[in-house]
């Protein structure tokens, strides 16, 4: 199944994106022209312009403008709703020549939070490719992206002006370290933390 969407700004954010059933059966929600599909929301999805709330697999967005309009913390999260143990996985989801953009708010502000936290939910397979993520947080610990997922890919992204690191990394799983995560062929700069 595909979701297209024509040029425009749409003013609410995106949710319960079902589950395609494999790479060759995904959902994809994608731009009909890239970059010319604004998702800015005037209220934000939990703190985000973006969410996945657990349970998700074999998804694509592709060539949206995630704008947080220095008003929604995040641009793309992947938490489950009140932090709870839902007991289901991310994995198989591709972000593939987005623009991600302007997060600020409450809690600061991040391009992408990746990765589950609560319990034993856990984020494997994802792929952040191409993208351009940028002007996010308003402080040293918000950074463009902060990754908590096994066997990922981050490649030919452009990441630039965010208040803390272009990229960290962290447990995927209570317990458990990050791993198997390639990154390469990112053009990373102007970042205060390093």
């Amino acid at each position: 199944d595909t979701l297209l969407l024509m040029d425009g700004t749409y003013t609410e954010g995106i949710q319960n994106i079902p589950s395609g059933t494999s790479w060759t059966s995904p959902v994809i929600i994608k731009a009909q022209n890239q970059g010319k599909a604004i998702v800015r929301p005037t209220t934000c999805v939990g703190s985000s312009v973006l969410k996945l709330e657990g349970g998700q697999s074999y998804i694509i967005i592709e060539g949206l403008v995630l704008d947080g309009d220095n008003r929604c913390p995040g641009n793309l999260e992947f938490r489950a709703p009140g932090d709870t143990d839902t007991g289901q996985d991310w994995h198989h989801i591709r972000l593939i020549n987005n623009e991600l953009k302007n997060a600020k708010g409450a809690y600061g502000g991040y391009g992408s939070l990746v990765g589950g936290h609560n319990g034993t939910m856990r984020a494997y397979q994802i792929e952040i490719l191409n993208n351009h993520i940028h002007h996010l947080g308003d402080n040293l610990y918000n950074h463009c992206i902060y990754f908590k997922a096994d066997d990922s890919l981050i490649e030919g992204n452009h990441i630039h002006d965010c208040a803390g690191s272009g990229m960290t990394f962290h447990q995927s799983k209570p317990g458990s370290q990050a791993n198997n995560i390639t990154v390469r062929n990112n053009i990373v700069h102007d970042l205060p933390a390093g």
